[in-house]
């Protein structure tokens, strides 16, 4: 049973503040290029019920930026949580609901050639009271 101060709160849905939101997206798909950046691959498998990849899919994907660049091929530091390294497309498919999302990768020669991409349906958001992405991919000039 929930407190009653609960019950009479007007819940507002997790989008409902767009520019709070958008930080939320920011964080979460930064959260996603530091996981990759130790390449821990365990932590994408937990992640994969939310996002629908798994460690699998990752190293997949950022084995030919590991090749390109060598083991320090993502940076985390200031830069790479730069607000220019990460952009929001509203509207996708006609649809204002439908955001696309996309983290600009920082690479150790500045190149910002390689970004993560994801899919976000505002209304599964809402729905689950959560950020929810669906990965669409992790390559060069995607």
């Amino acid at each position: 049973m929930e407190p009653d101060f609960l019950e009479d709160e007007d819940v507002r849905a997790i989008t409902g503040n767009e520019r709070v939101f958008t930080i939320m997206l920011r964080n979460a798909m930064f959260h996603r290029v530091d996981l990759a950046s130790r390449e821990d691959y365990d932590a994408f498998d937990v992640l994969a019920a939310k996002d629908g990849w798994n460690g699998d899919d990752w190293a997949d994907a950022l084995d030919p930026l590991f090749e390109e660049y060598g083991d320090d091929a993502i940076g985390i530091g200031p830069q790479a949580r730069s607000p220019q390294l990460f952009q929001v497309t509203k509207n996708v498919d006609d649809n204002p609901r439908m955001w696309k999302v996309r983290q600009v990768i920082d690479d150790p020669n500045g190149d910002h050639s390689w970004a993560v991409t994801a899919l976000v349906d505002l209304d599964a958001c809402d729905a689950a009271g959560d950020v929810l992405l669906t990965l669409q991919g992790v390559s060069e000039d995607n």
